[in-house]
């Protein structure tokens, strides 16, 4: 796949140094720092450099709602870590697949779909990120 042969041409520097990870793990079983701080993909760079909606969504969803939100694999999916209450219509609303469905957001046994006014609010956050390059 593309993205890991990128990835891997920009090897060593693409990948996180396994000192920082032990020192992720080792603040997190100390109780010294979040799971969500473990959570890292050495794909993102790389993924994110081609398709520019993803980091502005993963972005908007950081600040508006104090997420970290993150990549699976090579893009399939993203995801956060919830805290109970979330708001999660709210963040449905800023979720949507470009002229498509919500790709996977949901609370147990409750899917929420994506709505055409969800699908123009990320073509507008993509526009500014398009702006600032």
């Amino acid at each position: 796949m593309w993205a890991y042969e990128r990835m891997a041409a920009g090897a060593p520097q693409s990948y996180l140094p396994a000192g920082e990870a032990e020192r992720r793990i080792a603040a997190w079983i100390e109780g010294n720092a979040d799971a969500a701080e473990l959570l890292f993909n050495n794909l993102e760079p790389v993924v994110f450099r081609k398709f520019l909606a993803l980091p502005a969504l993963l972005d908007r969803l950081g600040r508006q709602f104090g997420l970290a939100p993150r990549m699976s694999g090579s893009g399939s999916a993203c995801f956060a870590l919830l805290p109970s209450g979330a708001p999660v219509p709210e963040m449905v609303r800023g979720s949507a697949k470009p002229g498509g469905r919500l790709a996977s957001f949901r609370r147990p046994r409750s899917p929420i779909e994506a709505t055409p006014q969800t699908i123009r609010r990320l073509e507008a956050i993509s526009d500014a990120r398009l702006a600032d390059i």
